[in-house]
């Protein structure tokens, strides 16, 4: 018996649909909704819809009453929170259970975060405000968020597993956390874009993308008061910047900023996409920037690799390590751009070589071998 604590997102219904082509065993999932007239999840089944925040004993009691004669039960964390390491932690004071945690990437940085322990966001005053603010940040998690702390860091002390696709982001873990877990290699769905290579441009003006969304994780102004010199401006043909989702405050923010400084060339995306028009758009970019540091926006880089785009990493995002260790040729915001190479699109091998190593790392056969290990 495999049993899944979910969130109510779109991309869901493939992992419940790969699921269960790749698993011997039965899968039932348990959706964490708000409770309104429709949900992104698919009522199944074995789909189950609780809000737990204010249902976590029927949830609880749910999943006592299906292991009830079940010899051997998984329980799969999609997405680590307060109200699913509770319930956990609960259950296993009497229950043997082997338990998985399907990272997404927020559910570690956000805690070491407020912990002191990583830094998300680029400094915007001297180094001693700074230090205030960490500080004050840290005994605020002391004094309010002592309980939640708690219970995640017990989770995560008895966790059997890691599951993801980037192993740095487990050794991130197990610098900062005690834990018996292991890691395991797991990602919902494949990379099986078609191919679209910009190629033999006419000009020397290239369309850059900045970012994936308006989260203020994404320090949109240190990539942008760079894109700003003269050198650079000028050989843009299109500033692309999604912001239709995410931080409102940022968003606007880095919208005023670039409606005053790159006025003609700016294009934001300020409303919801559907996927097809918003891979539409990522075709069409030749260079791309991500001012993360830490791991994220992973399905969109992989797109964009994907296609050959040339894309800068923030030196501190683990990803940027990833993919030169898998051999991709992937370019760093500090140290590379300094050489000038900012607009230039690779050369056709680049761009091939970075397509077939994305492509077959995240391919069906490699994601579905993936689902097997764990679900059986």
């Amino acid at each position: 018996m495999n049993i899944h604590l979910v969130d109510d997102q779109k991309f869901i219904n493939q992992a419940i649909e790969r699921t269960s082509i790749n698993s011997q065993k039965q899968n039932i999932f348990i959706c964490n909704v708000k409770k309104q007239d429709s949900y992104f999840v698919e009522n199944r089944d074995n789909v189950s819809f609780f809000e737990f925040s204010i249902e976590l004993d029927q949830v609880k009691s749910k999943i006592l009453e299906t292991i009830e004669n079940t010899n051997e039960v998984k329980i799969f964390v999609h997405y680590l929170e307060f109200y699913k390491a509770k319930l956990i932690n609960e259950i296993f004071k009497d229950h043997k259970i082997e338990t998985y945690w399907i990272f997404y990437g927020n559910d570690l940085y956000k805690h070491l975060y407020r912990l002191g322990r990583y830094d998300l966001f680029d400094k915007k005053d001297n180094g001693f405000i700074s230090q205030v603010r960490k500080t004050l940040r840290k005994n605020f998690v002391k004094i309010f968020k002592q309980k939640e702390q708690k219970e995640i860091k017990q989770f995560i002390f008895n966790l059997d597993f890691f599951c993801f696709w980037n192993i740095y982001d487990y050794e991130l873990l197990t610098q900062h956390f005690k834990t018996k877990a292991e890691f395991r290699n797991f990602r919902y769905d494949s990379v099986n874009y078609p191919r679209k290579f910009s190629l033999n441009k006419d000009s020397n003006k290239y369309n850059v993308l900045v970012n994936h969304s308006a989260s203020a994780s994404g320090n949109h102004l240190s990539i942008l008061n760079v894109l700003n010199r003269n050198e650079y401006k000028n050989a843009i043909d299109n500033l692309y910047v999604p912001l239709n989702y995410g931080n409102k405050e940022n968003a606007d923010s880095v919208n005023t900023f670039c409606e005053q400084n790159f006025r003609k060339i700016y294009y934001p995306i300020l409303n919801f996409l559907p996927k097809a028009q918003y891979y539409e758009l990522l075709d069409g970019v030749d260079v791309a920037f991500f001012g993360h540091r830490r791991q994220e926006a992973g399905n969109n880089i992989n797109y964009l690799l994907n296609n050959g785009v040339k894309v800068y990493l923030r030196e501190d995002n683990n990803l940027l390590k990833f993919y030169k260790n898998i051999g991709v040729y992937i370019f760093s915001f500090e140290k590379d751009l300094k050489k000038g190479q900012i607009f230039s699109t690779l050369s056709h091998e680049k761009q091939q070589h970075n397509h077939d190593i994305v492509s077959s790392y995240f391919s069906d056969e490699v994601i579905n071998g993936w689902y097997k290990d764990l679900l059986n």
